[in-house]
């Protein structure tokens, strides 16, 4: 009876040790697989932010130079309606004008790429601010260097140049809403 004793008794513990090591392990298990789903949706959040970052850099970049292009042209073409320079353009302004001119063509085109990156990111405001600015800018453009010819007088200059500030100060304030609702 002892032995059998004995014997029930191993039984017993060997049970209570197997379940032991079993619900530690299922519990263990159980705890690493919801740590580590909990980890990869924030990893996932992690790339997705980064990527978004990345792309809304790339574009800021790419408006920063068009810009800048822009704000060229347009000092040039005001030094010149305050110097009625367009009369008389001689070759050394004639080339800075057609360098200007050719820049800001070139960072036109490249200015397409970063629209399509603000409707990946969803940024229609974004892209309507620079849009609005790009068309006053082309217009004006046009008008100066194909339909008249001539620069407009001083003040008209001054007053598109501040339409443009308008523009670009709006396109700056969607931007910082979207950063901050990163």
């Amino acid at each position: 009876m002892a032995n059998e004793f004995n014997h029930i008794k191993e039984i017993y513990e060997l049970i209570d040790t197997g379940l032991k090591i079993g619900l530690g392990a299922l519990i263990s298990g159980i705890t690493t697989y919801f740590i580590t789903k909990q980890s990869h949706k924030h990893e996932i959040k992690k790339e997705k932010f980064n990527q978004k970052t990345k792309i809304l850099n790339d574009s800021i970049e790419i408006v920063e130079e068009y810009l800048i292009s822009c704000h060229r042209l347009v000092d040039f073409w005001y030094g010149c309606s305050n110097k009625e320079l367009l009369k008389n353009l001689n070759e050394k302004h004639s080339d800075e004008l057609l360098s200007l001119d050719k820049n800001y063509i070139n960072n036109e085109h490249k200015l397409i790429k970063a629209l399509a990156y603000f409707n990946i990111l969803g940024l229609e405001n974004v892209k309507t601010k620079i849009v609005s600015y790009d068309r006053k800018m082309v217009n004006k453009r046009n008008e100066i260097l194909t339909v008249n010819k001539q620069f407009p007088i001083r003040k008209d200059i001054k007053t598109f140049m501040n339409n443009l500030d308008e523009i670009k100060k709006s396109y700056y304030k969607e931007l910082n809403i979207y950063f901050e609702s990163l």
